[in-house]
């Protein structure tokens, strides 16, 4: 499934919201060498339990993710 995400980087927190049909996600680390899709990739890993890999949007704030699942599927 892919899924396209906006990022805010330098955020207080991590956290990902879901504004109508767009989804923030936001990040606690600086927009530099990498860290921020990093931090993307490895977080929602976690908190889906499955791969998350960036497909597009390397050095953009808008991403396209590839995952096996996302938070409002269910499955």
């Amino acid at each position: 499934m892919i899924v396209k995400v906006r990022v805010k980087p330098n955020a207080s927190s991590f956290k990902v919201v879901k504004k109508g049909n767009d989804y923030i996600i936001y990040v606690p680390e600086k927009p530099e060498k990498g860290k921020v899709n990093a931090f993307i990739e490895s977080k929602l890993s976690k908190m889906l339990g499955c791969n998350v890999r960036i497909i597009r949007g390397f050095k953009s704030r808008v991403k396209l993710l590839e995952v096996d699942k996302w938070f409002d599927e269910g499955g």
